[in-house]
């Protein structure tokens, strides 16, 4: 298997996973009826930890939201790989995600650069132009990215991090209208994530 098919599977799962709409239902369905708050999310099996804002999506709890955790064969990858979504919009319509894909010892993953754009490439689409800068987080190589897209009339903000650590990629993601964007508490989401393994 190549590392673009890998990677174009990465992509997939994030588009899948972030952009499907999950983001767009949680945002047109949030409250103000609660002050700010912060909830610790913790991996299954321990290898992360992050920060979200309280959900304020209504119909839901004021824990993230845990959109998706399942182990899946991808399309194009003879090898089943783990896939973990959370989720919580803030007080302003702001959706946060964290992304988690894991594949098996049997994938080569060990060009990170290749990896990374790869994936980011998949976030991009004919709409849309993404803007990127390298980073570290600590040890693991990283992309801070942005973009925008039209949807339902209006524009749909993305700004966020894909980290990849070892067999693993992150993607840390907020998505928000205009006017929307709140730098503290992207700065709080973007720094409470801490890889444990």
């Amino acid at each position: 298997m190549t590392k673009g098919k890998i990677l174009s599977i990465v992509g997939i799962v994030i588009l899948v996973s972030v952009i499907s709409g999950v983001g767009k239902y949680l945002a047109k369905n949030s409250t103000n009826d609660a002050s700010a708050a912060w909830r610790t999310v913790d991996s299954p099996s321990g290898s992360f930890t992050a920060l979200f804002p309280e959900n304020h999506a209504a119909g839901f709890s004021k824990d993230p939201q845990l959109l998706n955790n399942q182990k899946t064969t991808m399309p194009g990858i003879n090898a089943e790989v783990s896939l973990l979504d959370y989720g919580s919009v803030d007080l302003d319509g702001a959706s946060y995600f964290l992304t988690a894909v894991t594949f098996p010892n049997t994938v080569d993953t060990s060009n990170d650069d290749n990896f990374l754009k790869m994936g980011l490439d998949k976030l991009g689409s004919k709409d849309h132009e993404i803007s990127s800068t390298p980073t570290m987080f600590g040890q693991y190589k990283g992309l801070n990215y942005s973009f925008s897209d039209t949807l339902d009339g209006g524009v749909l903000f993305s700004k966020g991090r894909i980290i990849k650590a070892g067999k693993s990629m992150y993607l840390l993601m907020v998505t928000y209208g205009e006017d929307k964007f709140n730098q503290d508490n992207y700065n709080k989401f973007m720094t409470s994530f801490i890889i444990k393994k």
